[in-house]
């Protein structure tokens, strides 16, 4: 399944734009995409492997832009642009793999709200599923104007990569963070 060359603008905030419950496929593949203004989460898989988000740009969103939640194996975020994310002012994150096996590589997440990636499984929750993966070789920054005024964006305990209690192998590494 391809969703290719697409600009979506606008939804509503109390649901998500793209959602994959318990999807077979060999792959479904999100590229060269453009998401803007999305009030609810941009895509959600549950229980779907073999997503591939590719080379989409993610800009001006308030809620969580990709969730990968309940055994959604062989996951990957690759090439993406994720810029003004997260601006509800809430524990929002860009990419967050909840028991999910991931690969999170080459992404600018530039402005953000609450964090840029979250892994893992709160420690209140069971957790039934494989969680981990490897995150590399992304840029995570905040220009100047969005750092002196992040009072404006974010809560205070936010951060760029975000490691639950619960991960059963997660490779962090070669990431620029500033």
């Amino acid at each position: 399944f391809i969703i290719s060359g697409i600009e979506f603008v606008s939804n509503t905030s109390s649901g998500s734009l793209v959602g994959f419950n318990n999807v077979s496929a060999q792959q479904i593949l999100v590229k060269g995409c453009t998401f803007e203004y999305i009030r609810g989460v941009v895509l959600n898989a549950s229980g779907t492997g073999n997503v591939i988000f590719d080379n989409n740009i993610v800009h001006n969103t308030y809620g969580n832009e990709l969730q990968f939640v309940n055994n959604c194996p062989n996951v990957s975020v690759t090439n993406n642009l994720f810029d003004n994310c997260g601006q509800s002012i809430g524990n929002t994150f860009c990419v967050t793999c909840w028991e999910s096996k991931y690969y999170i590589a080459r992404n600018t997440f530039r402005n953000f709200g609450y964090g840029a990636i979250g892994v893992g499984v709160w420690h209140g929750f069971e957790k039934n599923y494989y969680s981990g993966g490897i995150i590399e070789h992304n840029e995570i920054y905040f220009t100047p104007d969005y750092f002196t005024n992040a009072w404006k964006y974010m809560l205070m305990d936010s951060g760029a990569i975000y490691t639950w209690t619960q991960n059963d192998n997660v490779i962090i590494r070669y990431n620029y963070i500033h």
